[in-house]
């Protein structure tokens, strides 16, 4: 019988039953908890479903039945189940922590509430909600396990703040949460979610220091509205106004990053951009008329217009307009927004009027032209000399492209006939409200007269087609609204501007480096016990680091032709551990590469806490690694493990303290492309029947055996990550996460049964989780190569939900 030891790390009055005491492989040991009574002490605790003592991580729900009709209570206990070492190797130890820990790092005083609680509360804090001092942290159990698990924010600190949307917190991620007040501004929290043991640590920091997810960059001359598409919220649709630039991230953190744009007030047309690509979007229309105005008119500014007749003329601000039932053309004092007189110029140059064609809401494209009517003479023959012709609206003909065809020029509107020019009919005493406007002669003098100038007047500034694009600047991908037609000039000027740039680094050219190492024979390492045995030599040939560093960039690109590692045991018969496999002409592949090959490109950053990388990419050839059980047991002696056996376990009890509290935010690392490729390992195992006595004992604390087979191929899938931006901490986690579950899914195929070294789970798991410490004590700069019973631990484990 192996005993159990239950302990919890949250739950003083927490209290465990076993349904059975008797540990069997073909029934294993089941146990099940519930709720202390002291806890509600007019509810009914009730136990909850059982789980296994095998070993690994889960949660269980713990419901308390509470009297009347209100609803049950509801807790999630993480559970942490693992075997002891050393002398403990039978024992389980079961472990019982909070599942949800909210840990506030900000400078802000946070409330937080369950999304179906907070809903519709603005900038009120529910019942029930739960709040924490910058510094703390809080335990944290959902009040309906019925509704939707998410989890909203809100600061508590920030007057006017609302909630924000729901976001889940059982996935390891991190990311922005946005924020708003009643005004719409945005209020941006970094939250990072990590899984510790059996809990998930929820922590949010200040994101003034770290870039945004977003940036809308609104390029042209008229303002943009924006929003998250499925977003049905009008409080969350923001102005970006002209010229200006505004970070963004999701009001919704659980809908895709779709924005849908429009331009504000001009009845245009929408286009939904996609932030996770990188590519332009549909054109976005907005209707962008034109007034005709009689120049004269608008002569005089309002803080100096003269008095009397001239008043009336200069000041009188006179415009084209149609009069709707004889379709003539007049003039009439303007009024912004009256589509009797908005025209629109085609590219042929045809001057349809946009009061007689029915209006567009949502304008995806210019209006067809056979639905409007263009500006025509109203007679039917052309204009003589010496003769004035009324303007009448007309069908668009081709047989009259003479008389439909028009031009601002030198101040003037002119047709296709020669010198034939709009006025005002009666010369400058024409320039009133209700004047006829006819086609006639123009004076033949170098400055025309106040009755023939004629201006186009933009309704809207731009040319009323938008280009929308996104672009990455970093972690940071861009919303970039431009006009289309001058788009052009924009990316001269930015050449401009680059070239300019370029000039101004001139100077610094002094301190580009260039470092390249070539090593043919390349290099070896013995390592050695203190017997003295020398264990395993690594060779590593035709070595080839190329570094460069410039204002702009540093690369870094390494190749390793050869890479083996010999067995220098005394006697042994596999003298390989580790050597690129040969190619064959069964296989097909033809390996002619280096062994292994980084390349890395890395461009400078205005953010103290932010790496940049273009990418990274490490690639290996396939491999063989052939393990053989005594190398294993000396080399595990080597690295310390089972020096400190006597220890029971090392619990992370200290869930609540902050590990790194004086080392302050950690910092972030950003690669457009990331990519490991580790593609193919063949994989042998070969047992000792003969060991020293000292190995023994250190094989018998390991808990489980070591099973001889040959030639296991392992297929795996390259780690792939496009624009990730993480701590280090996550970013290694997920590359050993990737190729842990690889591993695991290969074995299990390979051999039919997860009994592979016992248990493959626990192995790999502990083995990529001293990976994991041994990197980071290379990055404090340790010397030396220790490594305790808990980084190397090779314990039987397995995992439960």
């Amino acid at each position: 019988m192996q005993p159990a030891s239950l302990r919890s790390t949250s739950w003083p009055e927490a209290s465990a039953h076993y349904c059975s005491a008797t540990l069997t492989r073909s029934s294993p040991a089941m146990c099940t908890m519930r709720i202390g009574k002291g806890i509600h002490p007019d509810g009914v605790p009730g136990w909850c479903q059982g789980f296994s003592l095998d070993g690994g991580s889960g949660v269980r729900a713990v419901k308390v039945i509470q009297p009347g009709n209100r609803p049950g209570l509801i807790y999630n206990i993480g559970i942490s189940v693992w075997k002891g070492k050393g002398r403990y190797r039978d024992t389980h130890i079961v472990t019982f922590a909070p599942r949800y820990l909210l840990d506030n790092r900000s400078t802000h005083k946070l409330a937080f509430s369950q999304r179906e609680f907070a809903r519709g509360k603005g900038t009120a804090n529910p019942d029930g909600y739960i709040s924490t001092l910058p510094g703390s942290s809080v335990v944290f159990h959902w009040p309906r396990n019925d509704y939707d698990q998410l989890l909203c924010v809100r600061l508590m600190d920030t007057p006017n703040c609302t909630w924000s949307g729901g976001f889940e917190v059982n996935i390891p991620k991190s990311f922005h949460v946005n924020m708003r007040d009643t005004l719409g501004n945005c209020f941006f929290l970094r939250t990072e979610i990590t899984l510790k043991g059996a809990t998930y640590l929820i922590s949010f920091t200040d994101a003034d220091q770290l870039p945004p997810p977003f940036r809308i960059n609104n390029m042209s001359e008229v303002p943009i509205q924006f929003w998250q598409h499925e977003v049905a919220d009008m409080r969350l649709r923001t102005e970006v106004k002209s010229s200006s630039v505004l970070d963004y991230a999701c009001d919704e953190p659980t809908l895709p990053p779709h924005l849908t744009l429009t331009v504000k007030g001009a009845g245009s047309s929408e286009v939904t951009a996609d932030m996770n690509f990188f590519r332009e979007y549909n054109k976005l229309y907005y209707e962008n008329f034109i007034y005709i105005a009689a120049t004269h008119t608008f002569s005089q500014t309002v803080e100096k217009r003269p008095v009397g007749k001239k008043r009336l003329v200069s000041c009188a601000e006179l415009v084209l307009d149609v009069d709707t039932k004889t379709q003539r053309v007049i003039l009439k004092k303007k009024e912004p927004g009256k589509r009797s007189q908005l025209w629109r110029m085609t590219g042929s140059g045809m001057l349809c009027h946009e009061g007689s064609s029915p209006p567009q809401n949502k304008p995806a494209q210019p209006r067809p032209l056979d639905s409007s009517l263009v500006l025509d003479i109203a007679g039917l023959a052309a204009v003589t000399d010496n003769s004035f012709e009324p303007l009448k609206l007309r069908r668009p003909d081709s047989r009259r492209s003479t008389t439909q065809t028009w031009n601002f020029s030198s101040g003037m509107l002119t047709c296709g006939l020669p010198r034939l020019v709009v006025q005002a009919k009666g010369g400058v005493e024409g320039l009133y409200d209700g004047a006829e406007v006819v086609l006639g002669p123009d004076s033949g003098l170098l400055e025309p007269g106040p009755e023939q100038q004629f201006i186009n007047q933009k309704m809207r500034p731009g040319s009323g087609v938008l280009s929308v694009q996104v672009l990455p600047d970093g972690p940071t991908r861009v919303l970039q609204i431009s006009d289309f037609y001058q788009r052009r000039m924009i990316q001269s000027s930015s050449s401009v501007e680059q070239d300019r740039s370029k000039d101004w680094v001139k100077p610094e050219s002094e301190q580009e480096l260039e470092v390249l190492v070539n090593l043919e024979e390349g290099v070896g390492v013995s390592l050695v016990n203190k017997v003295p045995e020398e264990l395993v030599f690594v060779t590593l040939s035709g070595i080839r680091v190329h570094f460069t560093r410039t204002t702009a960039n540093e690369v870094l690109e390494v190749s390793i032709q050869r890479i083996q590692v010999d067995n220098q045991l005394l006697g042994t018969t596999q003298p390989v551990i580790l050597c690129v496999t040969p190619s064959s002409s069964e296989s097909g592949v033809s390996d002619s590469g280096p062994a292994l090959q980084v390349n890395a490109v890395k461009v400078p950053s205005r953010l103290m806490l932010t790496e940049l990388f273009k990418h990274l990419m490490v690639t290996a050839r396939r491999f063989t690694v052939i393990i053989e059980e005594k190398l294993l047991l000396k080399l595990l002696s080597f690295f310390g493990y089972g020096q400190k056996v006597a220890e029971l376990e090392k619990v992370g009890e200290n869930l609540h303290e902050k590990s790194n509290e004086d080392a302050g935010p950690p910092k972030r690392y950003y690669f457009e492309n990331l990519k490991i490729s580790l593609p193919q390992v063949k994989l042998s195992v070969f047992t000792s029947h003969k060991l020293p006595p000292d190995l023994k004992a250190l094989k018998g604390t390991l808990g489980f055996p070591l099973i001889r087979f040959e030639d296991a191929v392992i297929n795996m899938y390259p780690f792939t990550r496009v624009h990730p931006y993480e701590t280090q901490e996550i970013i290694i986690n997920d590359i050993l996460k990737h190729f842990r579950e690889e591993l695991i899914s290969q074995a299990a195929q390979i051999l039919g049964s997860v009994d592979f070294l016992g248990n493959p789970m626990g192995l790999l798991n502990d083995v990529s989780e001293g990976v994991s410490e041994l990197i980071k004590y290379w990055q404090r700069g340790r010397s030396h190569t220790q490594c305790n019973s808990r980084r190397v631990q090779l314990c039987s484990q397995g995992r439960w939900s």
